[in-house]
């Protein structure tokens, strides 16, 4: 994971801290990215396996991590500060 770039990292925290799966809306609206560059980077993600597409209909579209199990822990390795992990609610330490 500490190959991806800041970008990347920041898509797939928004997923990482959605149990559900995520639209590119939902991430561009958290991350404040704009929508073209979250279907970029998901798109970049899920060459490298590290999200995947599911459900069926091509007009929504959602997203999850591949790994479903580091969903609970890989946002607090991917936030570059401990008090923006707590701000988060993801990380008390």
């Amino acid at each position: 994971m500490q190959d991806l770039t800041p970008l990347h990292r920041e898509v797939v925290n928004a997923i990482a801290l959605n149990w559900d799966a995520s639209s590119p809306e939902e991430i561009a609206r958290k991350t404040r990215l704009r929508r073209d560059e979250v279907a970029t980077v998901l798109n970049e993600l899920e060459k490298v396996f590290i999200v995947e597409r599911v459900g069926t209909d091509a007009q929504r579209r959602f997203y999850q991590l591949q790994e479903r199990f580091l969903t609970s822990g890989i946002s607090c390795a991917l936030l570059p500060e401990a008090a923006a992990a707590k701000s988060y609610g993801c990380c008390t330490s």
